[in-house]
């Protein structure tokens, strides 16, 4: 709403410009109807500036500002910008303890009923995914014969590292995803599979 309202106050506008002002009853009437319009765009727009002031100050003052992400980065991977540290700390061991040739499995919780998955992870720590099912899909990984699949290729050549994440897990959308395929195969393989590491 706030979109439509940027254009449709300054057209107003420019339209008001244009006409004749030797009617006054009908340009005050006019001028009164702007007056919700207007006080709409201000209280609609208040939110959006703060969020904007509050982002320019994370860039601009923050610890982590924007020319530290940009000289000092806290991955190669993410110079001039940031993510969740989370993400970043797990990045991190990943590339400690792999090489560029290992091959990892970034999947989550519970794959019998999937949201997504942190598809970014192979970008932040640069490593190349084990299997070629790497990005996850609610209907399809979910699936009895993909996660075969996805086995099998992890047992021809196992992953370095595998990493849950599990954020995702209880998100929810309003369609069948939301429901379990009760398929457990890759679940069960992992359980087995994982170790966790040390502390």
């Amino acid at each position: 709403m706030v979109q439509s309202l940027t254009l449709s106050v300054p057209l107003i506008l420019i339209s008001l410009s244009r006409r004749n002002w030797k009617n006054r009853p009908k340009t005050i009437l006019i001028l009164i109807s702007l007056i919700p319009s207007l006080a709409l765009l201000v209280s609609l727009s208040i939110p959006g500036f703060k969020t904007t002031k509050d982002g320019i100050k994370e860039l601009a003052f923050s610890k982590a500002n924007l020319i530290t992400r940009c000289t000092n980065p806290s991955l190669p991977t993410l110079r001039c910008t940031s993510t969740d540290h989370d993400y970043i700390n797990a990045a991190i061991y990943v590339r400690e303890h792999t090489t560029s040739d290992d091959r990892i499995y970034v999947g989550v919780g519970r794959h019998d009923k999937i949201f997504i998955n942190a598809v970014a992870f192979y970008f932040f720590s640069e490593r190349q995914p084990v299997t070629k099912w790497y990005e996850l899909h609610p209907g399809i990984q979910t699936q009895a014969r993909i996660q075969a699949e996805m086995i099998s290729e992890m047992e021809n050549n196992p992953p370095k590292m595998i990493i849950l994440d599990e954020r995702w897990d209880k998100v929810e959308e309003p369609n069948l995803s939301k429901t379990s395929s009760g398929v457990n195969l890759l679940d069960d393989y992992l359980k087995v599979s994982v170790v966790p590491p040390p502390s």
